[in-house]
């Protein structure tokens, strides 16, 4: 069974279901009743409704919560906006619709306490995945497609083709929601679904569907295998100091180049905690660094630093102990009028003490506050001051983070132009030694705001509409 093969639930789990209303999530309700006897499931259904259908997404709802009492499942709906969302968070309405549909399961999920978020993901959407994956180029890993399990999350539809769902369907008589969005060709995901696939099927190669399906499992089974050996490579070869990792050139060149860069990854990921904004350029260029002379020394993203010295290779985070991560939005506070303060020097301490290069203590409160649209005064008065600074809070949408300038670092000046951190500084005749040890408020490579020369970006400027923002407090005293 495809369940027991990848381990997608044990005994006495509890599983939250997401619901569409269309025949893959139906079906998912119609297999998880039935898994549940078998495996003592507790099971929650969650319908997200986007905002974006009107009376048909209203239908939807309706639709599913009646499933819900239909199959005597506990149930749950969420209400959004999603074309409000996308143009808040500049994505497109389908990138903005999937991101808040796993926020809304995975704080629920959360809440409840349950184990696992079951999705209907399907054969025919792997295909579409890899194909989408192939064509924009993707690496080998993104062309494996979706996994069967990631963290919480399960797909236990994801060996069965649309028309077996659908059929199954019909054999015990259960209807289902057709979501006329998925017939707009507007969506990239929706011209491979009816436009791409259907073509290759029908003139090219019949079965290319199952194919690509099986492709993406095939290269999955090469990554767990590569996984494995790149694991039992870093046991051999990797070893871990105060400041970062370490390793003799020499082990490392002997490994073939897939596992090589496989290394490299993980390591860059064990300093740095991501992998994210990591290219093929960044990880042939540490491959070569280890392969080159002693001496050697180059950049990577945040922060990193990779060096050879002699036979040893290593690679640190410079200013690991100057890089403070602050909160991405979802761990905020969501009550708006709680107030929430990161401590950026010890984990458990009360405030942020920073230090600069002359050696001047800085104390930095962050939190969030709600305000109301006629507290014009307060905003006027708040954006003079130079040691309390407001941002929009909606416009945050990923990690920030307290740290020094680095390359390709910016901000936005009035008409919503690009200026260069580094032509900024130079301009305000920074010199360079104090340059590197400025302290920034950065999102990115977007600098929110520098503290010690009273500089906002505007892309956070409060505006007239602005119902919740980050207020950061500043003071400077010296440590004599």
């Amino acid at each position: 069974m495809y369940c027991e093969k990848h381990h997608l639930f044990q005994k006495q789990d509890k599983v939250i279901l997401a619901v569409s209303g269309g025949a893959d999530s139906v079906y998912l309700v119609h297999i998880m009743k039935e898994l549940a006897k078998e495996w003592m499931l507790s099971l929650v259904m969650v319908h997200i409704n986007h905002g974006i259908r009107g009376a048909e997404a209203d239908r939807d709802e309706v639709f599913c919560r009646q499933l819900a009492q239909k199959y005597d499942i506990p149930f749950r709906a969420f209400h959004g906006d999603i074309p409000s969302l996308a143009k808040e968070k500049h994505m497109s309405e389908e990138e903005a619709a999937r991101w808040y549909r796993y926020q809304c399961l995975e704080e629920y999920r959360a809440q409840l306490g349950f184990d696992k978020i079951a999705v209907a993901h399907h054969q025919n959407d792997q295909a579409e995945t890899v194909l989408f994956q192939i064509l924009r180029g993707s690496s080998l890993r993104g062309a494996g497609g979706i996994r069967p399990k990631r963290g919480v999350i399960v797909r236990p539809l994801l060996d069965l083709g649309r028309q077996e769902i659908e059929e199954g369907l019909m054999d015990c008589g259960q209807q289902w929601c057709e979501d006329s969005t998925n017939q707009e060709i507007v969506y990239s995901r929706n011209q491979i679904r009816h436009e791409i696939l259907p073509k290759i099927e029908q003139e090219i190669v019949p079965g290319a569907t199952q194919h690509l399906a099986k492709l993406a499992e095939q290269l999955q089974e090469v990554f767990s295998y590569l996984e494995k050996e790149t694991q039992n490579a870093w046991n051999e070869i990797i070893k871990k100091q105060n400041d970062g990792l370490e390793m003799q050139a020499k082990q490392f060149c002997s490994l073939h180049p897939v596992l090589q860069k496989e290394l490299i990854l993980q390591m860059i990921e064990e300093v740095s905690g991501s992998r994210k904004d990591i290219t093929r350029t960044h990880i042939e260029a540490c491959c070569r660094l280890a392969a080159g002379e002693t001496g050697k020394r180059i950049a990577l993203p945040y922060g990193i630093h990779m060096g050879k010295d002699y036979e040893l290779v290593w690679m640190r985070q410079e200013t690991k102990n100057n890089i403070h991560s602050i909160t991405d939005k979802k761990s905020l506070p969501s009550d708006r009028n709680e107030g929430f303060c990161w401590n950026l020097t010890e984990q458990n301490g009360k405030e942020y003490v920073l230090e600069n290069s002359r050696r001047e203590k800085i104390h930095v409160c962050l939190e969030k506050l709600s305000i109301r649209a006629d507290e014009e005064a307060k905003r006027k008065e708040v954006r003079k001051n130079s040691c309390t600074k407001w941002f929009d809070y909606a416009k945050i949408n990923s990690t920030l983070e307290f740290r020094h300038p680095k390359q390709g670092d910016y901000f936005l000046i009035q008409g919503g132009k690009k200026k260069k951190l580094g032509r900024f500084l130079i301009d305000r005749k920074v010199a360079k030694e104090d340059r590197e040890k400025l302290w920034v408020l950065a999102m990115g490579s977007h600098i929110l705001w520098i503290p010690e020369l009273d500089r906002v970006s505007t892309g956070f400027y409060v505006e007239e509409h602005t119902v919740s923002v980050l207020q950061a407090r500043y003071q400077k005293e010296s440590n004599v």
